[in-house]
């Protein structure tokens, strides 16, 4: 394997098939880096290796240390590193640390992809955060017990380490509590939360009662790039769906954008992308969660919504450490996404109908089918168990809403046994 001709600087990037396209990031290349792929058989199949190899070269350090790793990357002398996946960040932390290149530190990486250590870093530096409990595997009942008596229900369980809702259910008393901690899936220690209480009431929302914060970080210094509004959230917590710009009025949006700000500082975060999940309770803005990469679907909302690419935006300040300037993102459309999520007592699919008529809709750009007809479906799966999604663009935030409405219509969804 030999060198990039380095005349164009080098991004390395943790690839996994779950959080980028490769063919997204070369777009957003533009011909201005070059890309080194770091490339894990345990995270992705080897098939998708002669796809990468089309627009860089690529290392495979499955199974490698961070010293190997290292040996094997330092060749090509790579400018910038970056990984889009939380289950990557970790290590894109160490490596970064032994070629000399900037980027979060383990310490506060393991605070960003942590929930029990977030929550501690952030209630140690004043930052608002709902009562919070550490539930390991050998807890005992008792110790659960005396937990309860301290809590206030209803609370939230879900795993210490994860994202995307995945086995993440509310709890409204002891009972259910145990239930919720016997019956969760993995062998990993859990967080229980007391519940942000709703700013509108489930049933009445229209759009969701929280938003998420987009931000740049370079060398400390931090600029918000969009504030995203959502869709009502399915059962339990299920997100449903994403749009760009949030339809927070200006007042409320400069108060989201602050405590994002005390959250990321908080949390010590020099470097990269931000996703900051905030929910408007009634007493205030309350910090649900910092994530230290892009938000889901943020680059086609992004790209929909102001013709921004955030791929291209957070290679800049990996390769250059400096903030871009054309933030925020000025917006003159909104774009959205709709994850259309099973029913939450339904436990297979038997058929969805629509989809191609929802596909010819004005302003819809892609419908995606994301579950089979006689697919087995589970709530627990989180966001990502969705049956189908919908991306478009819309004029305003009450045409989107009614883009909405119109695609419920056209789709049909029947359950199996």
């Amino acid at each position: 394997m030999h060198a990039l001709h380095h005349v164009l600087p080098t991004l390395a990037v943790f690839f996994d098939p779950r959080s980028v396209s490769p063919l997204h990031l070369a777009a957003a290349r533009g011909g201005r880096w070059n890309l080194l792929w770091l490339f894990n058989r345990q995270i992705a199949d080897v098939a998708a290796v002669p796809l990468l190899a089309r627009f860089g070269a690529v290392v495979d350090i499955t199974d490698a240390s961070v010293e190997e790793a290292a040996d094997e990357v330092a060749p090509f002398r790579p400018d910038g590193i970056v990984a889009y996946a939380d289950r990557q960040l970790m290590s894109a932390a160490h490596l970064a640390e032994h070629l000399g290149l900037a980027h979060n530190s383990p310490e506060v990486v393991n605070r960003l992809t942590d929930k029990h250590a977030q929550r501690r870093a952030l209630e140690e530096a004043g930052v608002a955060v709902p009562g919070y409990w550490l539930i390991r595997r050998d807890t005992t009942d008792a110790e659960i017990a005396s937990l309860a008596r301290g809590a206030h229900f209803p609370v939230v369980v879900k795993p210490r380490h994860g994202d995307g809702s995945r086995d993440t259910a509310p709890a409204r008393d002891l009972d259910e509590l145990r239930a919720r901690i016997a019956g969760s899936r993995g062998d990993g220690d859990l967080v229980v939360e007391e519940f942000l209480p709703d700013g509108v009431a489930r049933d009445q929302q229209i759009i969701a009662d929280y938003v998420s914060v987009e931000t740049a970080v370079a060398g400390g210094e931090l600029r918000h790039i969009a504030v995203t509004g959502c869709f009502p959230l399915a059962t339990p917590f299920r997100e449903s769906g994403n749009f760009v710009p949030s339809a927070l009025a200006p007042a409320d949006t400069e108060a989201v954008q602050r405590l994002a700000a005390d959250a990321i500082r908080a949390l010590g975060v020099t470097s990269g992308i931000t996703h900051t999940e905030i929910k408007l309770t009634p007493s205030g803005p309350c910090v649900i969660e910092v994530n230290g990469r892009i938000g889901g679907d943020l680059p086609d909302l992004l790209r929909l919504a102001a013709g921004r690419d955030m791929f291209e935006i957070s290679a800049q300040v990996a390769l250059h450490g400096r903030l871009p300037d054309d933030v925020p993102a000025q917006c003159d459309q909104v774009g959205f996404i709709m994850n259309v999520q099973p029913d939450v007592g339904a436990s297979s699919l038997e058929s969805i109908e629509g989809l191609n008529e929802t596909a010819d809709l004005p302003g819809v750009e892609a419908v995606t089918l994301n579950r089979r007809p006689g697919d087995r479906l589970d709530w627990r799966d989180g966001t990502y168990g969705y049956l189908y999604s919908v991306l478009g663009s819309a004029a305003d935030h009450d045409a989107m809403l009614r883009m909405r409405d119109e695609v419920l219509q056209h789709v049909c969804v029947r359950y199996g046994d």
